[in-house]
């Protein structure tokens, strides 16, 4: 599936590489933003109404292998679900493809659905305020990726926007807990409190980190102008221990904030 599927798509850099590998019309898809033409891989802080910085206009995301207990279970469902002998199963191998925009979603869709045989369809997004759907809207497919002569290895794809991702992926806490078989799913806690400061830890040392190499950039310009005989070197020093100050302050504050978290986190897992 990754080579099939995944490869073709992620090696693409620009529409016009999606188009030219899919044999797509790419006049259709053309989109500038500033005068350029917007790729796959464009951060998101290229377009104003939005400033995150980590994010691109498409990611993939490879699901893992469906489980042989998991298999066998669903498989069970379904049959008693359709009351034939046997419906088979489609989801073994899984990728979602994520999104921030419809155009890029169109775009792969139109490749997909014209390089492989597409055996189901669901388009989620369809009458999306007078149909009721048990997970949130995307465009869910099944591709044959079956050799020529020996169809039916099924696998999902999916795509989805990334902001219903992120619902998605809460919501499935919940059908854990539907789906339970035994007591931990409902025993433990949905949404963990330390799992929420173990990310702020996580996030508050990636500031350290920054702070602490600013003051080593600051410490260098400090030693490089105290040992330079230009006649600004005063001025400019006094500046530079301005700015090295302040970023001592900002990293005290940061220490702080950050030994503060890992008292709260070591709370969390303390026995009363």
């Amino acid at each position: 599936m990754r080579e099939a599927i995944v490869a073709p798509v992620e090696n693409c850099v620009t529409i016009h590489d999606l188009c030219k590998a899919f044999d797509l019309d790419a006049s259709y898809y053309e989109y500038e933003k500033f005068g350029q033409e917007v790729t796959l891989k464009d951060p998101l802080y290229k377009f104003p109404d939005d400033t995150a910085d980590e994010h691109t206009l498409m990611k993939t995301r490879i699901g893992p292998l469906k489980g042989y207990e998991r298999a066998l279970t669903k498989e069970k469902e379904g049959v008693e679900e359709s009351g034939s002998e046997w419906t088979g199963l489609r989801d073994l191998n899984r990728v979602t493809f994520e999104f921030e925009g419809p155009l890029i979603l169109t775009l792969v869709y139109k490749a997909l659905t014209k390089k492989f045989k597409v055996s189901g369809l669901k388009n989620k997004f369809e009458d999306i305020m007078t149909t009721v759907y048990k997970q949130p809207p995307d465009i869910h497919m099944n591709i044959d990726l079956g050799l020529e002569g020996n169809p039916g290895w099924l696998v999902e794809v999916q795509l989805m926007f990334a902001s219903i991702l992120t619902v998605k992926k809460e919501l499935h806490k919940f059908y854990n807990v539907v789906r339970a078989r035994f007591s931990e799913p409902v025993l433990d806690p949905l949404f963990s409190l330390a799992d929420t400061l173990s990310k702020q830890v996580e996030g508050e040392k990636k500031d350290l980190k920054k702070t602490l190499a600013s003051i080593k950039m600051a410490d260098q310009l400090n030693s490089e102008l105290t040992t330079s005989g230009h006649s600004n070197s005063s001025e400019a020093l006094e500046k530079a221990l301005a700015e090295l100050k302040k970023i001592k302050a900002e990293n005290a504050s940061l220490k702080k904030m950050m030994t503060d978290a890992v008292i709260q986190f070591t709370e969390t897992l303390s026995v009363d």
